[in-house]
């Protein structure tokens, strides 16, 4: 997704965006599951009803205001400035995954075979 914010700044055609918009389709397939499933995994049964509607309430609110921050952006510093944001603050979070990655429990999940 950071990728695909990245690119956003930089297009100039819509060969690019349309490249831009791929990574950022792609990167929030994998993002959105991934996210839910980590956080069921580390919320107890009791409280997985709870949790995961405050996420997607929060999910939701991030919705809103991210495009009124979006907009003062782009009227008060440039055209590309949210875009760059938005990739900056996807790369934190990388680190943040890297560092609480190990405290997710591993999976009880039995394939098929």
């Amino acid at each position: 997704m950071a990728t695909g914010f990245g690119f956003i700044a930089l297009a100039n055609s819509i060969w690019m965006m349309a490249l831009a918009m791929t990574f950022l389709s792609v990167g929030n397939a994998f993002t959105n599951p991934s996210v839910l499933g980590s956080i069921s995994l580390i919320t107890p049964a009791d409280k997985q009803g709870v949790t995961l509607g405050t996420t997607q309430s929060l999910s939701a609110l991030g919705r809103v205001i991210g495009p009124a921050l979006g907009t003062l952006l782009f009227g008060a510093v440039s055209f590309s400035a949210p875009f760059w944001i938005g990739s900056l603050l996807l790369i934190l979070n990388v680190f943040v995954v890297m560092k609480y990655y190990s405290q997710l429990p591993a999976s009880n999940v039995k394939t098929a075979s």
